[in-house]
């Protein structure tokens, strides 16, 4: 009987989706459960988000809440970006996910509905920033708000759905303080954006690979709350063809602090690129090439170069940024 039962632990632990936030590497894990079967009568509704413990992950930059007010008298509203990153690692990486969250301000006890998005990003199970031990494929919750009311504390909390399985999971609230960010404008003369970092990424099983890769871009316009937003192309062949088709642009909710012009701050931009197909068709390089909008002023500007200070291989010409995808295993 022991034996029985042990069995079905351990099958039960192989088939369940597991997730953590990336700041909680060493805290606690979600509870992983199958999600529940409503009624026939009744139409199908997500579950429930309740948190699982109280405990609080470490602060860390991966979790971020800024209230962007500018110095300066300015006729638009200051700017709210938040977000908050978790790790998940369903049975397998190639499962499809849905992902969802909520938000809440200030302890109100009303929780809103949180955007979340993959980031195109898959991690060892080794990584420090997964506590799970599973290969990890990285999402995270944002909101950018408009609003005169500063609020003070940010809460958010996460749950995931694996398509195939439809194992369920949570994660217990999570909550930081909101930064107040008091930038001069016009921050910069003009509209500037930079290469801040590059994720790129294939894993396979099999035959079966996926190639996960993003790109993301210090966007510094002259006044860090105009909504910035951008674009880009890919190419599979070294540089030679470019194509926009499967390029995907997302914000990141989270603005960089310039490493040369202190107080100049870059809301962000992503880009990112995700294909799955045969290992023979994993490329050896993956080049982008990138631009930024403000939707305020109409600027547009070419993305020619990296952030300063960052460490990043430099760009196989100005404008061109080509690496090789790193295999996850």
């Amino acid at each position: 009987m022991r034996g029985l039962v042990a069995a079905l632990v351990a099958a039960v632990s192989s088939a369940s989706l597991l997730m953590n936030y990336e700041a909680d590497s060493h805290g606690a894990a979600s509870r992983p459960r199958r999600r529940p079967r409503p009624p026939r009568a009744q139409a199908p509704t997500w579950p429930s988000c309740a948190p699982t413990t109280r405990r609080r992950p470490p602060a860390s930059s991966t979790r971020t809440s800024s209230y962007l007010s500018p110095a300066s008298k300015s006729v638009v509203p200051p700017s709210h970006p938040a977000r908050s990153q978790a790790m998940i690692g369903p049975e397998s990486i190639l499962h499809g996910l849905r992902v969802g969250g909520s938000f809440e301000l200030d302890g109100s006890g009303v929780w809103e509905p949180l955007a979340v998005e993959t980031e195109y990003m898959t991690w060892n199970a080794s990584s420090p920033r997964v506590s799970t031990g599973r290969i990890s494929k990285q999402y995270k919750g944002w909101l950018q708000a408009e609003t005169y009311a500063r609020p003070k504390k940010f809460c958010a909390k996460l749950w995931a759905l694996d398509a195939v399985t439809g194992d369920y999971a949570d994660l217990e609230e999570t909550c930081l303080d909101v930064a107040l960010e008091a930038p001069s404008v016009p921050q910069r003369p003009a509209l500037e954006a930079h290469v801040n970092h590059y994720a790129l990424s294939y894993y396979c099983e099999d035959d079966d690979c996926v190639l996960d890769g993003h790109m993301i871009v210090s966007t510094y316009a002259t006044d860090p709350t105009h909504p910035v937003f951008g674009g880009g192309a890919v190419s599979l062949d070294g540089g030679k063809t470019f194509t926009s088709r499967g390029v995907r642009v997302l914000n990141q909710a989270k603005p960089s602090h310039s490493n040369v012009y202190d107080e100049v701050l870059g809301p962000r931009v992503q880009v990112s690129y995700e294909s799955r197909g045969a290992r023979a068709d994993v490329p050896p390089s993956v080049c982008f090439t990138l631009w930024v909008a403000d939707a305020t002023t109409h600027e547009v500007v070419d993305v020619l170069d990296n952030d300063a200070g960052e460490p990043l291989p430099p760009p196989a010409s100005p404008g061109v940024f080509c690496y090789a995808p790193y295999l996850i295993e």
